[in-house]
């Protein structure tokens, strides 16, 4: 339909204006600007909109976010919807005057944006260190590994090798460091926010 096809003018229908730097940050989040992204939010809005009005009432919305926030968790271990009060207080933020309490896909979608900015940084985060860091480290402790073997026995690791394809050793070590530093480094940045959050609430 015409209201899935032009997502530009959401943000002029939304009676809530986000603050500037938020906006700024969230636009140049390449997961909330993704295809996969409106995707996701797009399948769990129209599986709650049975009787496909394009509006959302409060418990639906509440409905829809938990579906999203299942999706999402499939990529983000740990990604938890924020409380029925919260989303509440939001839509009334979202939704405009003249439907208070309701939200069009195009509404919804921002206010998902805006829900889920948090999750896009630490998706982000997960994704280099999945993709960059921790292979890389792999890379680098099998080729170390390699050279040791090839200086203290070096026989034993031909032997080893002939019956063992290079290309097994590099993906296991890769397998690894992704195992062994992903985990550790996504729940300290997690208690690291954490953290600043129980702060910035004490200050406020």
């Amino acid at each position: 339909s015409e209201n899935f096809e032009k997502p530009q003018k959401i943000k002029k229908q939304v009676s809530f204006q986000l603050p500037e730097k938020t906006v700024e940050a969230g636009m140049k989040s390449r997961f909330l600007n993704s295809k996969r992204f409106q995707a996701m939010v797009k399948q769990a809005f129209e599986k709650v909109d049975i009787d496909q009005s394009n509006s959302l009432d409060a418990n639906e919305v509440y409905i829809a976010v938990l579906h999203l926030y299942l999706t999402i968790a499939g990529t983000v271990k740990g990604a938890k919807p924020p409380a029925r009060e919260h989303i509440d207080e939001l839509i009334h933020r979202f939704s405009s005057p003249k439907d208070p309490d309701r939200l069009d896909y195009e509404q919804f979608l921002v206010f998902c944006e805006f829900l889920c900015s948090e999750i896009a940084g630490r998706i982000s985060v997960q994704a280099v260190l999945q993709m960059m860091i921790a292979p890389l480290l792999g890379l680098l402790a099998c080729h170390a590994w390699t050279r040791l073997m090839e200086e203290l026995a070096p026989q034993t690791f031909a032997l080893c090798s002939s019956y063992v394809p290079a290309d097994v050793v590099v993906t296991l070590f890769v397998s690894v460091a992704i195992s062994q530093i992903v985990p550790p480094l996504m729940a300290l940045i997690d208690r690291t926010v954490l953290t600043k959050a129980d702060t910035d609430k004490k200050r406020h």
